[in-house]
């Protein structure tokens, strides 16, 4: 597999990422999430940059990013229920899902500035986790180097996850997802420019209006707290975005015939 970009570009995520979680100090106050977030940072920042160096194939080095970053959280929270005091919780994955009840309750509890405890710095670490991971996706396992300033949402997206009104972590997980899915679909649109033909640009560029309207139309289904005829509008839009994606593959593997200009 040729590589079009630098494998310098995880450094250069890395380093934005460490960058960015120091723009929440604002919202959390004395904490240790700096040194933590270094710490993921350099070990996917150094993977990314040897796999690039070796020309490793890149879903492999992406799978080996994520092992390292999942292992590296695994660990911290861990250390993080013993230090609250939860090593009696029962397995790992009770002592984490006790770390996060933990977090959530001491967020909910107090108005910015939040005072910091392992708990609340481990749940940061897993959303930069978060973003980390969708930057390595779409800027290295999708070729586009320009999402490397996606870090630079974190004061926005930190607050949308770790700040959610109902505290569940289920919930939280689905907006890091509506997060990854748009931005896949956004870049799957961008990359869709360089090709030949005119009738896949044309699919992937209507894919892409309407998957913006569904964000639009979603959002403005939640602040209109889910009224019936917006929610069924939202939900032909999903089928309406499915139906255009599907199309839109089969033109990149069969697009139509057209006339070469000489």
């Amino acid at each position: 597999m040729n590589y079009r970009h630098s494998p310098w570009t995880s450094a250069a995520i890395s380093l934005a990422s460490w960058l960015a979680a120091l723009s929440l100090s604002p919202l959390i106050t004395a904490g240790g999430y700096p040194t933590g977030v270094a710490y993921l940072s350099i070990i996917v920042g150094v993977i990314g940059v040897v796999g690039g160096l070796l020309r490793l194939p890149r879903p492999g080095i992406l799978l080996g990013q994520a092992a390292a970053l999942v292992a590296s959280l695994v660990v911290q929270g861990l250390n993080s229920a013993d230090q609250l005091g939860l090593a009696m919780a029962g397995q790992p994955p009770e002592r984490l899902q006790a770390v996060v009840a933990t977090a959530i309750e001491s967020i909910q509890a107090q108005n910015a500035p939040i005072a910091s405890n392992p708990a609340v710095d481990w749940l940061i670490l897993v959303a930069v986790g978060l973003i980390i991971t969708i930057c390595e996706l779409l800027a290295n396992g999708l070729e586009q180097p320009a999402w490397t300033i996606i870090p630079l949402l974190a004061p926005y997206i930190l607050p949308a996850l770790l700040l959610a009104a109902d505290g569940s972590p289920l919930h939280a997980a689905f907006i890091g997802l509506g997060y990854l899915l748009v931005l896949v679909g956004l870049a799957a649109v961008i990359r869709s420019r360089q090709a030949a033909a005119t009738s896949t640009r044309r699919a992937f560029a209507l894919a892409g209006i309407v998957l913006l309207a569904q964000v639009a139309l979603g959002i403005a289904t939640v602040l209109q707290a889910a009224p019936l005829h917006m929610t069924i509008a939202h939900q032909g839009g999903a089928l309406l975005l499915w139906v255009l994606i599907l199309h839109a593959r089969f033109r990149a593997g069969y697009p139509e015939q057209q006339k070469i200009r000489g």
